[in-house]
């Protein structure tokens, strides 16, 4: 099969007829396709059913009689605005060094949300009684 070139979920959904939103808790690790999913996903993204069942985790690649891992397909882009940058025709560099950008601003706040969540308190070794002793 040849390699697939779908740079986004909501292609991916359409061409396999699977709903973006289950290709959405898939990409995000929230579920794992099983087996009859993964059958549609087979022609667009140029994989066969094998290399999709040890992608997914069902098997591994010498259960599946494969001498090798697959190569992973290019990452699907959830994030609008890095789409956004894609679709714009901007050249390669600069289309690049924007989505890099974009990147690390993500980053730099999925940090700045990390430091700023309540820090639980600390549990000591007591447990402490509630209630009146009667």
């Amino acid at each position: 099969m040849e390699s697939a070139r779908i740079r986004r979920a909501s292609e991916l959904a359409s061409k396999s007829g699977i709903a973006e939103s289950l290709i959405s808790r898939w990409l995000r690790a929230t579920t794992v396709p099983d087996l009859a999913s993964l059958r549609p996903l087979q022609e667009p993204l140029g994989r066969n059913l094998r290399e999709l069942a040890v992608a997914a985790g069902h098997m591994t690649a010498e259960e599946a009689g494969l001498d090798e891992l697959p190569a992973a397909p290019a990452p699907l882009v959830l994030d609008t605005a890095e789409q956004e940058i894609r679709d714009a025709g901007l050249p390669p560099e600069i289309e690049e060094a924007l989505i890099e950008q974009r990147r690390r601003e993500l980053d730099n706040l999925r940090a700045t949300l990390q430091a700023m969540r309540p820090k639980s308190p600390r549990r000591t070794g007591r447990a402490r009684r509630t209630g009146t002793s009667g």
